[in-house]
């Protein structure tokens, strides 16, 4: 991860693209791994992040659910 995001950014700017988001299966951004991640994007530009797919459960408030994921988020 370390080398590959680096190397696909280059890639992308040497095409005269932009690089302003991801896709991540980032669900927790408190998890060290996943901060890693973020981290990395961020010192190379990346302003934005698409996450994982997040799964809601039938038996519980779609509310509360919500507000478990934006504090994850």
């Amino acid at each position: 991860m370390n080398r590959d995001l680096p190397l696909a950014v280059k890639a992308i700017q040497d095409t005269g693209l932009k690089h302003s988001l991801i896709t991540t299966s980032v669900l927790d951004a408190q998890n060290e791994l996943e901060q890693t991640i973020l981290q990395a994007a961020s010192r190379l530009g990346i302003k934005h992040y698409r996450t994982g797919w997040l799964s809601y459960s039938q038996e519980k408030p779609i509310l509360d659910q919500m507000n478990i994921f934006k504090s994850n988020l």
